[in-house]
């Protein structure tokens, strides 16, 4: 915090013209910042920049072009070649170049010259991909009154706060992430018009490592409160009275802590157990916009290889148990005695259970109990299958046709023990779903999880 303050303190001093203080400060700040490199290269390479620019002006080449090559070095490798750091680094280091009357040399090497013009062909053509941190034209999204939330969220970001953040924070943008994730049907793309009654309307969230926040979160927090709330044909988003902390401003951490409480990826098969299908869906779903420091996404792609196979397995195994006591057993016994209250609750967790499986088995978190059976269409084994009979059994009167709702169960448990054996996961010959529990356990390497309980 004290390199950043002096770091700082750099613009005042060459207003005043004191440009020996300016250059002072800032060769303390830089032997500060060099200590901590591996925990702050933006500011190591902001502060560098600076120096080499006080060189340049007073036609010091040589100096400035040194200054500029240490900046091209510590974006590329900390930062990337696709960071505005090292973009801006590139073009103070060519310019020193061309002033010195020298080519580009290899110090700065081809490659890298190449990139950085490759980086700067880009807003020609203002490619967007995930994640990719590149910049977007404003006004290049065609927004309507029929746009999806995600949609007019990303464009949202590109067309109103990114410009503001090139413009008032151009030092730190290279340490910022940009998306919309987490809560809300928007999230997952199943917005309609009926959703548009609350939490809805033009948001982003932005996330910055925790480090940060002491030194540029406050204005990065109120340059964002600035930005107009309405955009293209939608007016200011309509939060409801428990909609709050949804978007806005997060440290990355805060925001993987708020839905796992952790903020990395688990390592031990122990810690996988624990966690829990609706959390890590809500923390991966949406779309990260940009992530300039990569820090963001790196927490995100680990989490969305999914669980480790054992402890699939194992969650797998727990399912099928649930499945057939409540789907197999439980429902059609409470149906003969005519306890529907009783029925009607195991039909639920017959539904829920055997989900799980088949978002298990094609390694997909299953979201929210609201998108669950929706989010089944979506996937190559068995989802289509399963929306279809959940949607039938659900329908059927199992007051009045009891026999076709225990025939459809029977029906999706046989197709759910067909790929089970399929995929070597069993080889009981049972068409009861409880039975190929223990023999998933089987195929798991881990010996605690192996001889767990199969129930849990």
């Amino acid at each position: 915090l004290y390199g950043v303050t002096l770091n700082n303190l750099v613009e005042p001093y060459r207003h005043l013209n004191q440009r020996d203080k300016a250059v002072e400060i800032l060769k303390t700040a830089i032997e500060i910042f060099k200590k901590y490199i591996e925990r702050a290269p933006v500011f190591y390479a902001a502060a560098i920049n600076n120096l080499g620019t006080f060189y340049y002006e007073e036609k010091r080449y040589q100096e400035a072009k040194e200054c500029f090559e240490v900046g091209v070095k510590i974006s590329k490798e900390k930062m990337g070649t696709q960071s505005e750091s090292y973009i801006h680094s590139m073009e103070n280091y060519e310019r020193a170049c061309a002033a010195l009357g020298q080519e580009t040399e290899a110090g700065s090497d081809t490659e890298e010259k190449t990139a950085a013009e490759t980086v700067k062909a880009v807003p020609e053509e203002h490619i967007r991909t995930e994640s990719s941190g590149l910049d977007a034209k404003p006004g290049s999204f065609h927004i309507t009154e029929q746009s999806k939330g995600l949609e007019i969220a990303e464009a949202y970001f590109f067309d109103v706060c990114y410009p503001m953040l090139k413009r008032e924070l151009p030092e730190y943008l290279p340490r910022m992430a940009a998306g919309l994730v987490g809560e809300g049907s928007e999230c997952y793309g199943y917005d309609d018009m009926i959703s548009r009654d609350h939490d809805f309307g033009p948001s982003f969230q932005i996330y910055v490592p925790a480090e940060d926040v002491p030194v540029y979160g406050k204005k990065l927090r109120a340059e964002v409160n600035k930005l107009p709330t309405a955009y293209a044909c939608f007016g200011s988003r309509n939060e409801s009275a428990y909609g709050g902390g949804r978007i806005g401003l997060f440290t990355i951490e805060d925001f993987y802590d708020k839905f796992l409480s952790i903020h990395e990826v688990p390592t031990s098969n122990k810690v996988w157990l624990q966690m829990m299908d609706y959390p890590l869906s809500t923390a991966t779903n949406g779309k990260v916009f940009m992530d300039n420091l990569g820090k963001f996404t790196e927490i995100r792609e680990g989490l969305l290889k999914h669980y480790p196979r054992d402890v699939q397995l194992k969650k797998i195994a727990a399912c099928c148990m649930q499945a057939a006591q409540s789907g197999q057993y439980n429902f059609p016994r409470s149906l003969r005695r005519n306890q529907y209250v009783a029925a009607h609750h195991a039909l639920d967790q017959f539904i829920e259970q055997f989900s799980s499986i088949i978002y298990l088995l094609n390694r997909v978190y299953k979201p929210y109990y609201k998108w669950e059976h929706e989010g089944l269409k979506k996937l190559p084994l068995m989802g289509i299958a399963t929306h279809q009979a959940m949607e039938k059994i659900t329908l059927l009167d199992y007051k009045e046709d009891s026999n076709h709702v225990i025939f459809e169960i029977e029906q999706l448990c046989k197709k759910l023990i067909g790929v089970l054996k399929s995929r070597g996961l069993t080889s009981s010959a049972s068409d009861f779903l409880l039975d190929h529990g223990p023999e998933i356990l089987k195929r798991i390497e881990d010996p605690e999880l192996k001889n767990s309980n199969p129930w849990n």
